[in-house]
Formats: structure tokens, C-alpha cells, sequence
């Protein structure tokens, strides 16, 4: 539809993993100093607005190429702001609520339940988008 041959598709699914690099250390300072929890909630919020745009939407009506272009370049773009600010401070999250649950060796237990997560969900994911395509079709 926007007329990308291989090299711009791989520069468009580059740009979330670009943004993210640069936005990592302000989500983490942004934690800090105003609570990881509503950092991570303004991440989803970020990451919904995204998803919702990227489509497009039909409530946008039919774009004209050049906007088309800017909404998926402005979504990507921002989609590894919103993963920075929902990821990042996840980890000091959950080891101050281990810390006040009292739970032994609670940056192991983090490290662990984050890691085990973020691997269980690429697996699942990947697992779930193949048995949809095939169900429903792409």
C-alpha cells in the first residue's frame, strides 16, 4: 500500500527499536521521578493511541499518501517511546513491590519473573499469530 520494497520495510520496523534506544534513559528518569506506575500507565496510553493509528483507522477516513506516511512513521516512531516507558520502569516496579511484600532475594526473583515473562510472551505470541493466520487468514 505505501509502496516500500524490502529496505524501507525493514526501516520502518526499525524505527520503534531506534526511538526506544533514545527514549530508555528519559523513561527511566521519568520513573524516578514521578512513580514507575504512572510512567507505565502514560506508556500504555502511548502504546494504545499507536496501535489504534497504525491501522489506519477508518474513522480517519481514506489518507492521502503523504499522511499515510506521517501516521505510520509518527506511530512507529512513538510505539518505542510508549515500550520504553512501560518496560523500563517495570523492573524497579516490581522489586519494590517484592521489597514490600518481603520476599527473599528480591532482585533474583525480578530479574527472573521479567525475563520468564518477556520470554513466555514473545513465544506465545508468535505461536498465536501463526494458528490465527492460519484460522482466520491475513
Amino acid at each position: 500500500m505505501l509502496g516500500l520494497g524490502v529496505v524501507g520495510i525493514g526501516a520502518m520496523f526499525g524505527l520503534p527499536a531506534a526511538t526506544y534506544i533514545f527514549a530508555a534513559s528519559p523513561a527511566g528518569k521519568a520513573g524516578d521521578r514521578f512513580g514507575t506506575s504512572v510512567v507505565m500507565f502514560w506508556g500504555h496510553v502511548v502504546l494504545a493511541v499507536c496501535y489504534i493509528l497504525i491501522g489506519p483507522p477508518a474513522f480517519l477516513g481514506r489518507l492521502p499518501l503523504p499522511a499515510l506516511w506521517a501516521t505510520q512513521v509518527a506511530s512507529l516512531s512513538a510505539i518505542g517511546v510508549g515500550v520504553s516507558m512501560t518496560l523500563i520502569p517495570a523492573m524497579p516496579h516490581m522489586l519494590q513491590s517484592l521489597q514490600a511484600a518481603g520476599v527473599r532475594n528480591a532482585t533474583e526473583t525480578s530479574s527472573g519473573l521479567f525475563s520468564s515473562a518477556y520470554s513466555l510472551g514473545e513465544f506465545l505470541g508468535l505461536l498465536l499469530g501463526g494458528v490465527l493466520t492460519d484460522a482466520v487468514g491475513f
